[in-house]
């Protein structure tokens, strides 16, 4: 059910997805093809990764550098016999970016690559708490007094915290898209090189999403790339009322063959 619940755009995508996806940590995509664990791997790799490989590969560099990589590389490599290092090349040359860590990752490596939010944290300023020094003497200032002051306020501050992780082994770099209760929103860009990274905002958080616009289609789990600050039920309902309108009719069903 994995690549079902992907987001997915096309029927075939979710076909790829799914294929990738059952072995995908069993071979690296540059292999010889009688070297591969299982022989069904072969078409897989050869076909199914492939295609998901190079969507992510435009997804990166856009629509119309990738038909301008693909065009240049037949040009340039029609009726001869290129090799993985000569595209790879014509996509460097070809877009004006070093994309060595783009193959580096997912043609030369069976790594899985998978982000996500994990937490969104809200704490509320209550002011002061502690031992200040005010005026050369020292004043201690109750926990319990600053929440209540902070009660009473009417202009009640939060820092928010957004942890976003790196849960598989692959690299690549991300966007994250972060919203907030008052309508407004910040991008972030991440290198994704550390297992984690958090972005703290003075304000309080409403969601935050992860690679918004799904430019990592070898992502393993889509349904982690974002998350909430306040629990919301509604997609749980919508999936809770169509299993039981299906689990009804096919008791029905039974019933009358029966």
């Amino acid at each position: 059910m994995g690549a079902y619940l992907s987001c997915v755009q096309s029927a075939d995508y979710i076909d790829e997805r799914h294929d990738y996806l059952s072995d995908a940590k069993d071979d690296e995509l540059v292999r010889k093809g009688w070297q591969y664990l299982k022989g069904a791997r072969y078409r897989v790799t050869s076909y199914d990764r492939v295609a998901v490989t190079l969507r992510a590969l435009e997804n990166y560099l856009g629509p119309e550098t990738m038909a301008r990589v693909l065009r240049a590389y037949h040009q340039r490599w029609r009726y001869r016999h290129p090799t993985l290092k000569d595209f790879i090349e014509t996509v460097n040359a070809v877009s004006g970016r070093n994309m060595d860590w783009f193959f580096q990752q997912f043609f030369f490596s069976s790594n899985i690559v998978d982000y996500a939010v994990t937490d969104i944290i809200k704490t509320p300023l209550e002011g002061k708490v502690g031992i200040y020094d005010e005026g050369g003497r020292k004043v201690m200032y109750q926990e319990e007094a600053a929440r209540k002051a902070f009660e009473k306020s009417t202009d009640k501050r939060y820092r928010s915290t957004v942890v976003v992780r790196r849960l598989g082994e692959a690299v690549a770099p991300v966007d994250i898209v972060v919203r907030f209760e008052d309508g407004g929103s910040a991008r972030e860009q991440w290198d994704g090189q550390y297992r984690w990274t958090k972005f703290v905002y003075e304000k309080p958080v409403a969601s935050a999403e992860v690679d918004p616009q799904g430019k990592l289609a070898l992502d393993a789990n889509f349904t982690n790339n974002s998350r909430t600050a306040k629990q919301d039920n509604r997609a749980a309902a919508k999936w809770y009322v169509r299993w039981i309108f299906w689990i009804e009719n096919l008791f029905l069903a039974a019933s009358f063959f029966s």
